[in-house]
Parts: C-alpha cells; sequence; structure tokens
C-alpha cells in the first residue's frame, strides 16, 4: 500500500470511529429521552429500542477496523509473552491469518446477505416497519473489508519487521 493510500484508508477508518462514537452518543441520548419520555409523559418514544439495537451494529463494525490498528481488541498473551520472540512472532502471525480468513468470510456472506435483501426489498416489519433490512445490513461487509484490510497492512507489517510483538514483549526483554 502507498503511503498516500495508507493515509487515506487511516482517514476512513478514523473517520468511521468517530462516526461510531457519535453512534453510540445518539444511542445515549435517545435511551434517554424514551426514558424521559415514558416517565414524564406516560408517552415512550416509538422506535428508539430497534434504532439502538440495529446502531450497535453500526457501532462495532464502525469500529472494527480502528480498534485494530489501535492494537486495542482483547488479548489473551500470556502464552506469547512467555515464548522466545521468533516463536511468538510466529504465533501472532498466526492469529492475524485467522482474523484475515474470519473478516474475509464475514464480508464475502455479508455481501451476499444484503445484496439478496437489496433484491428482496424486504423491511424489518418487526422492529422498523420503514426501514429496508439491507440498509442495516450493508454496514456489516464495510466494516469487515475495513478491518481485513488493517489486518492485512498489521500482517504485512510484522512480516516485513515494521510490526512487532506486544509492547510488553519487548519491554521484558
Amino acid at each position: 500500500m502507498t503511503a498516500t493510500a495508507g493515509r487515506l484508508f487511516d482517514r476512513v477508518v478514523t473517520f468511521c470511529a468517530v462516526l461510531a462514537g457519535l453512534l453510540l452518543v445518539g444511542q445515549m441520548l435517545a435511551v434517554c429521552a424514551d426514558v424521559a419520555s415514558r416517565f414524564a409523559f406516560n408517552f415512550p418514544l416509538r422506535s428508539v429500542n430497534a434504532l439502538t439495537e440495529w446502531s450497535l451494529v453500526y457501532i462495532a463494525f464502525l469500529g472494527a477496523a480502528w480498534l485494530q490498528r489501535e492494537k486495542g481488541h482483547v488479548s489473551v498473551d500470556m502464552l506469547i509473552l512467555a515464548l522466545p520472540c521468533g516463536a511468538a512472532r510466529a504465533l501472532v502471525l498466526l492469529g492475524l491469518a485467522l482474523g484475515l480468513v474470519v473478516t474475509a468470510v464475514i464480508a464475502v456472506f455479508a455481501v451476499r446477505v444484503t445484496v439478496i435483501k437489496f433484491v428482496e426489498n424486504e423491511y424489518d416489519f418487526f422492529k422498523l416497519a420503514w426501514m429496508p433490512i439491507w440498509v442495516i445490513y450493508a454496514v456489516i461487509p464495510f466494516g469487515a473489508a475495513l478491518w481485513f484490510v488493517q489486518l492485512c497492512r498489521d500482517a504485512v507489517g510484522m512480516l516485513t519487521g515494521r510490526g512487532a510483538v506486544p509492547v510488553e514483549r519487548r519491554l521484558g526483554d
């Protein structure tokens, strides 16, 4: 990936993370308004539950690549820290490879389902009767693809020596 493409990708990932954060704030405000309206006026706000449920999908998939870039995903690295550096590096690369397979499978199947829902013009009649399902599902292949690219960047960084074994390992050596 060229430096310009890398910077552009980083901006897209950062924008998606900011959008996910704004959705989280929106969820909080919507739930607070719903609770206040329900108790003060005995008038619950319609669609707040459905919108907050579906926005969780958006938050997860819009933020995944950013969290990968920032090394924020939860990991149990006791084994990696106990291994010699070469073995630890191989294990981290194995984890990245597994992540690549999983995100590729998610992206491919999510594209398939999203296209099917678009073609069928299906709506969420139980929660949001006015919302086409494909709009809700569309973030899944998009976010998985971003995450896949970020995993590729991490793997290339590890293979070229720009990526490192976890910070704790380097401090302990």
